[in-house]
Order: structure tokens, then C-alpha cells, then sequence
């Protein structure tokens, strides 16, 4: 499957997602999504958007994906976030989060593995320079996993965990560039008020 060139509401130049999973905002009930070997390129604000839902990702690419069209914000390859306190639970693998903005991978308040995946070549968020991180993770009692991947040539962080827990092995975080705005940082791993732990 191929999902390409998506654009915002011209109401309100908002939105424009590639593939959004989203528990219904009046039953509460989740989504459950399935995606393998496809493709998500130059979708608007958020290539795949999963929350309070789940989802299996494999052997698929989510690239390319552009900006916000109302203030330049977002521009993410694969963001998952709880609703209303209700965790997504993602398994993502053999797959490529390339060329997105601001954030390669986002997770807030959700429970992510990523396994055999290459996230490369985030850039900065276009309203102001920040950011461009690989893989952000926060604000999740959930364990985190990473295991067999590469996360290069990004900007800011190549991977930063912050109020979570992540258990890393035999992964490579490599050639992260400061970030624009300032020069500041590119750093490969950082963790925050967070429980790491990076095995070979």
C-alpha cells in the first residue's frame, strides 16, 4: 500500500495525515491497525498518528513528511499518544522513519518496541529551528524497548527519554548534528528523569 502526498483541510490548514488510528472520542473504543510493507511519503503534520489505540507496523517506510501547514509545527514520521489516559501499544519493525520534521519517532504516555528499524535524517521543525530528534519518548509509565536499530543523522538528540523507562540492546545512535536554532547540543542519548538500560 501507498500513501502519498496527503494535504491539510483548506478550512483551516490543519491535519493532512498519512494514516491516523484514534479511539472514538464518544464510545471510547480503540482502533487496531495493521501495516506491512507499505509505503507513507509526504503526508502533512504527521505521517502514521496512533492514539489510544494499537499497532503493528513492519517492513514499511514513513518518509518525507511535511510541516503543519497552519504554523509549521509537527511535520512527524510516527507519533503515539495516549487519550485520556488510555495508552497506545506499538510494535514497530523492519521498517524506515526517514526525512521527517521535528520528531522522527514520538511517544507520550504509550508503550512502543522498536525492533530491526533505521530512523535517519530527522529534520528541524520549520516554525523555529528546534528539535529534529530521532526518537523522543516521555511521560509514560510503560516500558519502552529498542532493540537491533540505528538512529544517525539527526539533529538535537538522536534518542531522549524523559519520565519513562527504556531497555536499549545492540543498537547504534550515531553522527547526531546540534540543532539549528542554535548550535546547541547533538547529543546521542540522552535520558531524563527516565530508567535506562543499554546492553550490547
Amino acid at each position: 500500500t501507498v500513501i502519498r502526498d496527503t494535504r491539510p483541510s483548506p478550512a483551516d490548514d490543519e491535519r493532512g495525515r498519512g494514516l491516523n488510528a484514534a479511539r472514538d472520542e464518544d464510545s471510547g473504543y480503540p482502533s487496531s491497525l495493521t501495516l506491512r510493507r507499505s509505503l507513507i511519503d509526504q503526508a502533512t503534520e504527521t505521517g502514521v498518528a496512533v492514539h489510544g489505540s494499537e499497532a503493528t507496523i513492519e517492513a514499511s517506510v514513513i518518509t518525507a513528511t511535511r510541516p503543519r501547514a497552519s504554523d509549521l509545527t509537527f511535520g512527524r514520521g510516527l507519533a503515539v499518544t495516549s487519550h485520556l489516559e488510555e495508552p497506545s501499544f506499538v510494535s514497530l519493525s523492519g521498517s524506515r522513519i526517514a526525512d521527517n520534521h521535528d520528531l522522527g519517532i514520538s511517544l507520550q504516555g504509550s508503550a512502543i518496541t522498536i525492533d530491526g528499524v533505521l530512523v535517519h535524517d530527522t529534520l528541524p521543525r520549520a516554525s523555529d529551528g528546534r528539535f529534529g530528534r530521532g526518537v523522543n519518548l516521555q511521560a509514560s509509565p510503560l516500558a519502552q524497548v529498542i532493540r537491533w536499530s540505528r538512529i544517525e543523522k539527526n539533529r538535537d538528540m538522536g534518542l531522549y527519554a524523559w519520565a519513562t523507562s527504556v531497555d536499549i540492546a545492540a543498537t547504534v545512535v550515531a553522527d547526531t548534528e546540534p540543532r539549528e536554532l542554535d548550535a546547541l547540543f547533538g547529543d546521542g542519548v540522552v535520558v531524563d528523569q527516565a530508567e535506562a538500560t543499554l546492553t550490547g
